[in-house]
């Protein structure tokens, strides 16, 4: 190969790579601005342009990253205008280096779309998630990865050869042109400045992040017990009777306003109620302390809260039993059942105290007659599970504690075996039939467990893992990155036969925390002290706090009328929920002194 083949090559990488790069900032900010899972043309032709004056902004950059390794081959070209072999090997290895980051980033579209981040060589810890994740979902489903990979193809490979064939003169003056014109738009899309878009982390290069950029860290912040105390208890509710059996019902991406106790237009649960309502109490108040699975799997099975974070919780409670281990020290056989993917902290969990665990790759008895959706397979195949355990207890088993954990909700919202699910491109819609779905299956195993006699021994306990956002608030979408009523505010039931003895409502603020204290104290069980408490009792002074370590990061406090929010990026809210459910008006300027008492609890004036 000639020299100038050799420079010409790696110009036309450098202009490849930022290519590809554009495209994959351009797709990440579709997901920031409505979170998309098919890429098409939303609203006016002024709108898309506007949305790709943005994109640019943010790849500021994307711009001086391409300008400087231009610059740099310029210079190299100049002093070196003969390469020798030494040479010629560092320009292929560049080559090689830009072509497999810029692929890793177009992939990283699915992990932006899920956390609003780019992956860091933090998430190694989560490396073991990688191979459920992919099994789970069709990246190439997405428009957006499957565009990435065929622009990344044509230019990573097209692109250096073509500009190859170019005389050497030609590709000498557009190399220094285009470190003119490329730094250029570096300098006018970094003055220009960059909107908040709800808190995403857009503008980090996803290669620069990869290498030095790393997740949000609580490790500054006071510990939890001290910042949130839950203050004050009283028993207020005693159970007329006690449950032997708990079956432990964790729905996914449930929020509590999709359930029809708590939005009288919610189409989510209509059937249970219908047919059962005389045998539910409802929970109002319960908000997850971080929005996504895995804390809230810690919270419910290891009674800690997922500070700073849900692996640091995790090891903060190694010598502390879990939900399933105090249970199953008292005789009680333990399952487990997950059909969706897990990740190696909830493995972990679900290998300490049950007798028998199962997730998406295990060995079901029903499997057979089920079929795989995005995120692992139909929820009939947990209930049915479910029933297969519970028709082979006899009258002198022991008692038995079965959790489960529900997965169709999960984004993106697909599955060929609900009905109408198909006809329908609006997520929300999507979202609320697959809530139904679930529940419906919830209405039918609870409507089994009377009819098979079972019910009256056996407290069903329901809670959501976190919630799921549609733009309630402007950018907001999904469930990890927020920390609005939205993304927390999960659903609580508890079904038995005549409530046992308890009332239809219960308004006391609670949290995932709270599940295992309550199920104990239903039980009578005795067990170490937890972080959470039962709400059985009555805790007035009651604080909750909460945090995200995805996106930018955030953290906030929840009281019985507040809610406060402070980012990482200096955004900070107040709600007072009583006036504003929906937490749309922020009353910070209002009320100075609520937000001063909040963010002393955190060291901060």
């Amino acid at each position: 190969m000639t020299p100038a083949r050799v420079y010409a090559n790696a110009v036309g990488s450098v202009v490849a790579f930022l290519i590809v790069g554009l495209l994959v900032k351009y797709s990440e900010l579709l997901f920031t601005f409505e979170h998309r899972w098919l890429i098409q043309p939303q609203g006016s032709v002024r709108s898309r342009l506007l949305q790709f004056w943005i994109s640019l902004r943010f790849s500021w950059q994307e711009f001086a990253v391409a300008a400087a390794l231009l610059a740099g081959l310029v210079l190299w070209s100049r002093w070196r205008p003969d390469p020798g072999r030494a040479a010629r090997a560092g320009v292929m290895a560049l080559r090689g280096v830009l072509g497999v980051t810029s692929l890793i980033s177009v992939f990283g579209i699915a992990y932006y779309a899920v956390y609003h981040t780019h992956f860091s060589l933090d998430d190694l810890e989560y490396i073991g998630f990688a191979p459920q994740l992919l099994a789970s979902t069709d990246l190439f489903a997405h428009t957006s990865i499957a565009v990435g990979v065929a622009v990344w193809m044509v230019t990573t490979i097209g692109l250096p050869l073509w500009v190859a064939r170019w005389p050497s003169a030609i590709v000498a003056r557009l190399a220094t042109g285009g470190v003119v014109v490329i730094a250029g738009l570096a300098g006018v899309t970094w003055a220009a400045g960059r909107p908040n878009l709800a808190e995403a982390r857009l503008e980090p290069n996803p290669v620069l992040w990869m290498v030095f950029g790393q997740r949000v860290s609580y490790a500054d912040l006071p510990p939890t017990a001290e910042v949130a105390p839950i203050g004050p208890q009283r028993r207020v509710l005693e159970p007329a009777l006690r449950p032997r059996n708990i079956v432990l019902v964790i729905l996914e991406s449930t929020p509590a306003l999709a359930i029809t106790a708590y939005n009288p237009e919610a189409t989510g649960g209509r059937r249970l109620f219908a047919e059962f309502a005389g045998d539910i109490t409802t929970f109002e108040q319960v908000f997850a302390i971080a929005p996504n699975s895995t804390s809230a799997f810690v919270s419910i099975m290891a009674g800690e809260t997922p500070a700073p974070t849900a692996s640091a919780a995790l090891k903060a409670v190694a010598n502390v039993p879990t939900l399933s281990e105090v249970l199953q020290a008292r005789g009680f056989q333990t399952q487990l059942l997950v059909n969706g993917a897990t990740d190696p902290i909830m493995d972990a969990l679900a290998a300490r105290g049950f007798d028998r665990s199962l997730n998406m790759n295990s060995e079901w008895d029903v499997a057979g007659r089920h079929t795989r959706t995005t995120w692992g397979f139909d929820d009939r195949m947990l209930f049915d599970e479910a029933q297969v355990f519970l028709s082979r207890q006899t009258a002198d088993a022991p008692p038995w504690f079965l959790a489960v954990h529900t997965n169709n909700p999960h984004h993106p919202y697909a599955s060929e075996l609900v009905p109408g699910l198909g006809t329908s491109d609006d997520a929300k819609i999507r979202h609320r039939l697959l809530v139904d779905h679930v529940m419906d299956r919830l209405a039918d195993f609870y409507g089994w467990l009377k009819e098979s006699g079972l019910a009256e021994t056996t407290a069903v306990v329901v809670v959501g893992d976190h919630g799921e956002a549609f733009g309630e608030h402007p950018g907001n979408f999904i469930h990890s990155k927020e920390l609005f009523v939205e993304n927390l505010h999960v659903p609580m039931l508890l079904l038995h036969p005549e409530r046992l003895g308890l009332p239809a409502r219960v308004s006391q603020l609670g949290s995932p925390d709270d599940v295992g204290p309550t199920i104990v104290d239903l039980l009578g069980v005795d067990v170490p002290r937890r972080s959470g408490m039962s709400l059985l009792f009555e805790a007035p002074d009651r604080v909750l706090f909460h945090l995200t370590d995805w996106g930018p990061g955030q953290v906030g406090f929840r009281d019985a009328q507040y809610t406060w929010i402070l980012s990482r990026t200096g955004r900070e809210l107040l709600f007072d929920r009583r006036a504003d459910p929906g937490e749309q008006h922020n009353i910070l300027g209002a009320h100075p002194d609520v937000a001063a008492a909040f963010r002393a609890r955190l060291g901060r004036r």
